[in-house]
């Protein structure tokens, strides 16, 4: 920290932007490391966001897809086919943990299990799983090169968007997006 301007500043931005109030700080005589103290129930997200912040382990996004029309659907096959890239180039990946289908008040909700026996819901899931895209149809290429076990995790409910919520932003991860 001696020689490096804002890592101070980096380190408490991370406490800031995922709302963790610090109780107590310190600083080591060295300057070689920071302290902080938290409530033990925002320690695993305060964890997370320094982790995330120094990119000291892997950043998790969770992502909800609201309306499966044509732009619901391109933006699922684009962020499958780019989920790798974003790994390797980024350290980030991107989970796609929940789709509204329908946002009438008795849609159906793709959601994946909560043991997480899958990082991420594919297209070729979704499809089977809705019986096919509503627009473009499924391809045979999708039913034919699945994993079984994958469309085991992965599950259609009713529902809307309020009951995907607690799916997508949760406490133990900072980073959401719908």
């Amino acid at each position: 920290m001696h020689y490096t301007t804002g890592v101070s500043g980096r380190f408490f931005s991370a406490f800031g932007d995922a709302k963790i109030n610090i109780l107590a700080i310190s600083q080591g005589s060295s300057e070689r490391n920071i302290s902080a103290v938290v409530l033990e129930s925002e320690s695993t997200r305060a964890l997370r966001a320094v982790h995330a912040a120094f990119r000291l382990s892997q950043s998790v996004v969770r992502v909800g897809i609201v309306g499966m029309n044509e732009i619901g659907e391109s933006l699922l096959q684009l962020l499958e086919s780019e989920r790798d890239k974003l790994k390797r180039t980024f350290d980030i990946d991107l989970q796609v943990c929940a789709i509204v289908c329908d946002t009438s008040s008795k849609g159906i909700v793709v959601v994946k299990d909560s043991q997480n026996k899958v990082d991420s819901i594919t297209w070729s899931t979704y499809n089977l799983l809705t019986g096919g895209s509503m627009l473009l149809g499924a391809p045979a290429s999708a039913i034919l090169h699945s994993d079984t076990s994958e469309v085991d995790a992965v599950h259609c409910l009713p529902g809307d968007v309020s009951s995907i919520l607690g799916r997508v932003f949760s406490e133990d991860n900072p980073h959401s997006v719908m």
